[in-house]
């Protein structure tokens, strides 16, 4: 996932990409932060 955001991101020169809202991305930092849920992130305990 982390590499899919980045080659997105340097194909559309966009900084912003789409994800379903509440769906699990992935455990890296990029991938979870684009879950979408606020009580999620790379510093949330779990």
């Amino acid at each position: 996932m982390e590499n899919a955001i980045r080659m997105a991101k340097l194909h559309t020169g966009r900084h912003k990409v789409l994800s379903a809202y509440r769906s699990y991305h992935g455990a890296t930092a990029a991938a979870i932060a684009a879950t979408g849920s606020r009580g999620v992130g790379p510093t949330s305990p779990r």
